[in-house]
């Protein structure tokens, strides 16, 4: 053994590169910097590319619940119209006249053009008034064309909405006049 307090004695500092008591150096922490920077950076990048790609999805899916809830509002009521009669109104939109066996006064879908939506109106009532019960859904449509193929039988050859952020939903059926 050697001399008492042999063991307490330090260890030169150049023996230890990792114990530097001069703390960082401008150049390190220039690095770090930079290197935080980057990550802040790609991290931002990712989150408002991914916020993005959430609102265009959510936009779309809304518009093309509308496109189906027009769908179903031309299904029910030509379903349970006895003739239906198509008339272009321009070259991207048609109206659509259904009358009712039963009396009940028409019901016309047409594409008005202050709101660039498909209204439904009902009438003419006893009193001769046609009432607008507006738009059948809130996306915008840039194209409603419908063709009667027979006496039975009405298409929706196409519907085109229009997304919030300017995509288009695109859908077409097929509707039979069951008269019920």
């Amino acid at each position: 053994m050697g001399p008492p307090g042999a063991l307490l004695q330090r260890r030169p500092a150049a023996s230890f590169p990792w114990h530097d008591d001069r703390g960082l150096t401008l150049t390190e922490l220039v690095i770090v910097g930079a290197l935080a920077v980057i990550v802040v950076l790609a991290l931002s990048a990712f989150y408002f590319g991914s916020q993005q790609m959430w609102i265009s999805g959510s936009t779309q899916a809304l518009t093309q619940r509308d496109a189906t809830m027009l769908v179903g509002k031309l299904s029910q009521h030509i379903h349970e119209a006895g003739t239906a009669d198509v008339v272009p109104t321009d070259a991207n939109h048609d109206q659509l006249t259904l009358t009712y066996a039963d009396g009940r006064p028409p019901v016309e879908f047409e594409w008005n053009d202050s709101d660039d939506r498909v209204h439904m109106s009902v009438g003419p009532d006893n009193k001769g008034n046609i009432v607008d019960h507006g738009p059948v859904v809130e996306s915008p449509v840039t194209r409603f064309h419908l063709t009667r193929i027979d006496t039975t039988m009405v298409e929706l050859t196409i519907a085109e909405l229009q997304s919030a952020n300017g995509d288009s939903v695109r859908i077409a059926s097929r509707f039979t006049l069951l008269g019920r």
